[in-house]
């Protein structure tokens, strides 16, 4: 959406205009007219436990590897702090 939340669900109905989107994580229909849509992607995404929404598979990309790159480094900076 632009310049709104992601919403994340099946289609329900469409029209002219606008479509019917079931929201799984809100659990209600929206009304999302063509015009205020940016992006459609296939499938919900991951999910998010800590939040409990679903998420856009690429920011959990990102999050994953900047965890694993921050455990890297503090790995190599004990590592040479030994020396």
């Amino acid at each position: 959406m632009k310049g709104r939340p992601s919403y994340h669900g099946d289609l329900v109905e469409t029209s002219d205009r606008s479509f019917l989107l079931y929201e799984v994580d809100a659990r209600r229909t929206l009304t999302v007219q063509y015009e205020d849509v940016k992006k459609i992607r296939r499938g919900y995404g991951g999910y998010n436990s800590i939040s409990g929404r679903h998420v856009d598979p690429l920011h959990r990309r990102i999050a994953v590897i900047a965890i694993a790159g921050a455990l890297v480094a503090i790995v190599l900076a004990v590592a040479l702090a030994k020396d």
